[in-house]
């Protein structure tokens, strides 16, 4: 008798657990547009939607996780809508959707934390996907972004997320990743080809650590602008107009082991007075116009560096690196890329292209 009691007592301990555990893998199906209101659930989207709504998908709880399964939702690029929302809900997980057709494809803001967006791909959006206000610890990982205006923009200060192993190509009136005031913020292992700006970082953008990512054909590889004390290790910039910009008083900037090469224009332009950047160990070569230009005079550590040709070195008054027909001190040589005279003023045709990729990018990010 005791044995049969310790058996029964056995089967409705196993059968509890497994009530508990087929409810703790419980999953919803949707296949349209409307609120995910259950905090902690799963969704799955079973069909393709098609919508002229303003919000399709509108998350409204924490740790909610939509898994599209690589269903599409499309839109009908109506002004102000968004794809996928989550305004305010920690925790919450987007992945394997395809957006398209909206002015924001996936969207995280109002204190958003501790969320992923992965895996997604996302299309003919204004921005394929938007962080702002206070959005911190969140990841952003291995989506494919292709012909929006602009990949990746995060904004207001949105502190300590990951931008990891996306590709975003063809946003050729904006930027491919896009930083606003935001500081501590990873960017690593990207892939930004064919946009008007491969990776941006402007407005207080501090802090920042953008590493491994390789940015080719685009009109400029990278851009700090009035944003200081950043990282930029161990990234390829190639075949772009411009391959590295710093601008707007942009100091105390660490930029290091990269590989600067078959830029169009200049391979690394100082365009204005930043004081105490380290360029240190980075290879700037073969870059049409010349491989460093100083448009006025900058203070810093500048060593171990190899090029072939700088302009204007005499406003930084050292040693910037050493190659095949190097400008060193106080010398202003204006050499082009095969160590001859350039008979161009430094920075006469240097500053319309600059100028007008700088106008469309302001227009563009700043729109709302």
């Amino acid at each position: 008798m005791g044995d049969y009691t310790e058996m029964t007592n056995k089967k409705k301990f196993l059968m509890i657990f497994l009530i508990i555990g087929s409810l703790s893998f419980a999953t919803m199906s949707i296949d349209s547009c409307q609120n995910l209101t259950i905090a902690g659930e799963t969704y799955l989207l079973t069909e393709d939607i098609s919508t002229d709504e303003f919000y399709c998908i509108n998350i409204l709880g924490k740790d909610i996780t939509l898994d599209c399964q690589n269903y599409k939702i499309q839109g009908i690029d109506k002004t102000y809508s968004i794809g996928i929302k989550n305004e305010g809900f920690d925790g919450v997980v987007v992945k394997n959707c395809k957006v398209s057709g909206f002015e924001y494809g996936i969207t995280f803001s109002k204190d958003a934390d501790h969320g992923e967006i992965r895996e997604n791909y996302l299309s003919d959006n204004y921005a394929g996907i938007y962080l702002e206000f206070n959005c911190t610890n969140n990841k952003i990982i291995k989506n494919q972004l292709d012909d929006n205006s602009n990949g990746i923009i995060i904004m207001f200060n949105c502190t300590d997320n990951q931008i990891l192993e996306n590709t975003i190509n063809n946003s050729w009136s904006g930027n491919g990743i896009y930083l606003n005031n935001c500081e501590n913020n990873i960017i690593q292992d990207n892939k930004a080809d064919g946009n008007a700006f491969g990776i941006y970082l402007d407005g207080m953008s501090n802090k920042n650590e953008v590493k491994y990512n390789t940015v080719n054909n685009n009109g400029v590889g990278f851009v700090i602008s009035s944003s200081s004390n950043n990282q930029i290790t161990g990234n390829t910039a190639r075949f772009n107009e411009n391959g590295i910009v710093i601008e707007w008083g942009s100091k105390n900037n660490y930029i290091d082991n990269n590989q600067i090469k078959n830029n169009t224009d200049y391979g690394f332009y100082f365009q204005d007075d930043g004081s105490d950047n380290e360029l240190q160990n980075n290879i700037i070569t073969n870059n049409a116009r010349s491989d460093l230009y100083f448009e006025y005079s900058a203070s810093g550590n500048f060593g171990n560096n190899v090029c072939d040709t700088v302009e204007d070195i005499n406003k930084v008054n050292q040693i910037v690196c050493s190659g095949t027909g190097t400008a060193q001190n106080g010398q202003n040589t204006g050499m082009d890329g095969n160590g001859g005279s350039n008979s161009e003023t430094p920075g006469e045709t240097c500053c319309l292209p600059m100028f007008v990729l700088v106008l469309i990018s302001g227009l563009y990010v700043m729109k709302k």
